[in-house]
Order: structure tokens, then sequence, then C-alpha cells
């Protein structure tokens, strides 16, 4: 990530499956994370390109905030979660 920004010591790493590592992977490098990276792999191949997807976990928390709402929105649209009160 940016070099301002310190990574968090107590940052969890978690252990991802291959297939959500290659979509969080499209996601950052859609997204243009690799850009802001202060992982130099990332910059240099110009996509997301660590191991752990680690754009993605050290903004897990701020991505997945943001990610939340559609992802509800496209389960319900296919039947999987309830409809909430929305017209």
């Amino acid at each position: 990530m940016p070099a301002d920004r310190p990574i968090d010591p107590n940052l969890r790493i978690l252990p991802f499956p291959d297939w959500f590592k290659n979509t969080m992977r499209r996601y950052c490098t859609e997204l243009g994370l690799y850009r802001h990276c202060g992982f130099k792999a990332c910059a240099r191949a110009g996509q997301c390109a660590t191991r752990d997807v680690m754009c993605y976990q050290i903004l897990r928390e701020e991505m997945n905030a943001h990610l939340r709402p559609y992802v509800k929105e496209l389960l319900e649209r296919r039947g999987i979660l309830p409809r909430t009160g929305r017209a």
C-alpha cells in the first residue's frame, strides 16, 4: 500500500482458497490498487501480483464495507437472501 500508510503489525493474513485469491486479484487490479501498492511485485507487473492478495488483506475491512451492499443485492436478486423492505 502507499508508503505513508504503515501495515498494521496485528494484521492477520487469512488463508484464502485459490479461486478467491484469483477473484480478489482481478478486483484489486480493476480498481488500480497496484498503482498505489507498496509491494514492488505489483508495481512491476502492473497488476495485483502478491501471493496472498496483500492489497485486499490490508484494506479488507474498508473494501468489505463497500462490497457488502453489492453482494447483498446480488444474493437477494438470486433468491438466496430474502429481499429487504426496498421497493
